[in-house]
Order: C-alpha cells, then structure tokens, then sequence
C-alpha cells in the first residue's frame, strides 16, 4: 500500500511560525450529512441506507477537474437528445465530486483520479452495465447480483412479480473488492430511465443489508409520457441520491405492472482501479 505524501504547512501566530508537517490526503470519518450538506439543503435527497458515517477524503484541484470533464463532456453530448437527463447530470456534478473523495477513501490503496483513466489510477467515468455488473455469475465473491440481461440494460419483466436491478431478493449487490479492482459508483436522484419501451413498473423498494425501513414508492402517475415528444424517453423517480459501494449491501426491487422487456438505464458515475476496465475485454463481461 502506497503511504500518503506529506505536505509542509506554515501556521503563523502572533510572534510565532510553526512549521507543521501534515498528511496529504489524509482519511477523515465524516458524517454523511456534512459531506453531501449542499445537496440536503438544495433539495436532492440522499438515501443512506442506515449509514451514518463513511470515511472522506478530500481532492486535489486536478482530481476535482477530471470529475467535472466526465460530467460536462457527457452532458454536453446529452443536451442534443435529452436536456432534462443532461441537466440531472450537471446538476449532480458537486455531489460526484464528493462521492470521488468516498470512493477513493474507501479504496486500499492511494491513487489519483484520473480521466482517461491510467495504470495505478483511480479511473471516474460515466456508469455502465459493464462497470456495474463485471461477473455474469454473480457469487459470494463477485456479489454484483441483478436482474439485468449481460452486458445490458435490458430486463424482463413479469406482471405482479418483484424484478431486481441490484440484488436478487436474497443477496445484495456490493461493488468489487478485489485487490487493483476496486470499484463504487453514485446512482443519480431521479436517475433510472427507460429509453425505446413502454414504462411496466409502478412501485420501487430501496433498501441495504444494514436498514430496511421504508416503504416501496409509488412511481410518477406521468411517467408514461414522455419527456421528448419526438423521442420515447421516460424518467423515474427515485427516493434520492445512491450511493453503491463494497461495503454496504444494497437491493432496488420494482414491482411491475405489464410484462415484457423494459431497457431500463441508470444515469450516473463509477470510481474504479484500473484493472477493474483496463482493456476492451473488460468492456464485455462474461464471467
């Protein structure tokens, strides 16, 4: 494991300079709601899950700058298709950059976030059914258990019988942990879509291996109109904010109302070491 780097900080009292010799990029445990304050008070939610504290570790101006090109980048593109999806994006772009400083404390090893993403770094990059679901057999040891097809975010569905996008009913979904693949990612408030079916779903349940407290959510009664009128796009609300990483167990299960396939995509970012996608082979998963 890499030792963090020093820094030298001057701390001057009246008459007085000390030198003091600081941690650079020191692990601080922090209360949930004091990293991700901003959000709380502006309105966007964040489901905890029964967690309190997490540990915190504050970026460097270059680590914060290759959060934001992901953001901007894929917003950017997006505005040509789906404005509102390209706005939830940038509108989530301080709370990523917070999620970036979870993520890397919560990996072993001292890294730098990098976009493009290069050995010995901590890649941030926009999410996908392969970051998210690395093993298509999903076991006590790769436990990125869902419902999806492999490598898609297609899903079938049966009227009047729970579906499971993380999680399976039994078993949680964790992201990896496995040395040079750590991986944690942020599912966006509000940020499940459907793109090109017919919405099937009418409830949601979110819940960890550590609380299940609340109740499923009703789905928008709108949600079947759609937010481009040239272009089937259909947005879910979500009950805020989540947070998916190797520690805490977490399961979002739908109760659907129709039957048939539904593509049903998640916007949001992952943190990863290299080797987690460090080559096109990791861009398809098998098992």
């Amino acid at each position: 494991m890499c030792l963090k780097p020093l820094h030298v900080q001057l701390v001057v009292h009246t008459y007085l300079y000390v030198l003091v010799v600081v941690p650079y990029g020191d692990n601080d445990t922090m209360k949930l709601a004091d990293i991700f304050t901003d959000e709380l008070v502006g309105g966007i939610p964040f489901f905890t899950g029964g967690r309190t504290d997490t540990e915190f570790e504050e970026l460097s101006a270059a680590e914060e700058a290759n959060i934001s090109k992901v953001v901007r980048n894929h917003a950017a593109l997006m505005q040509y298709t789906s404005p509102i999806l390209a706005q939830t994006l940038l509108n989530h772009e301080k709370a990523i950059i917070k999620m970036g400083g979870v993520a890397k404390a919560l990996f072993p090893t001292e890294k730098v976030i990098k976009y493009p993403g290069v050995q010995n770094s901590i890649t941030v990059d926009i999410i996908t059914p392969q970051m998210l679901f690395w093993n298509t057999s999903a076991n006590a040891a790769n436990p990125c258990y869902n419902g999806y097809t492999a490598n898609s975010w297609n899903i079938n569905l049966t009227a009047g019988t729970p579906a499971y996008l993380f999680g399976d009913g039994t078993n949680y979904y964790q992201t990896r942990k496995e040395n040079g693949k750590y991986m944690a990612a942020m599912l966006l408030h509000n940020g499940l879509f459907e793109v090109g079916t017919a919405p099937k779903i009418s409830h949601m349940h979110v819940k960890t291996r550590q609380q299940d407290l609340y109740a499923p959510i009703a789905l928008n009664p709108v949600v079947d109109l759609s937010v481009d009128p040239d272009r089937p796009v259909y947005i879910y609300n979500t009950p805020g904010i989540i947070p998916l990483t190797h520690d805490v167990g977490t399961e979002i299960g739908v109760m659907p109302q129709a039957s048939g396939v539904s593509n049903l995509r998640w916007l949001g970012v992952g943190f990863y070491e290299f080797d987690h996608m460090g080559t096109l082979s990791d861009c398809r998963r098998s098992t």
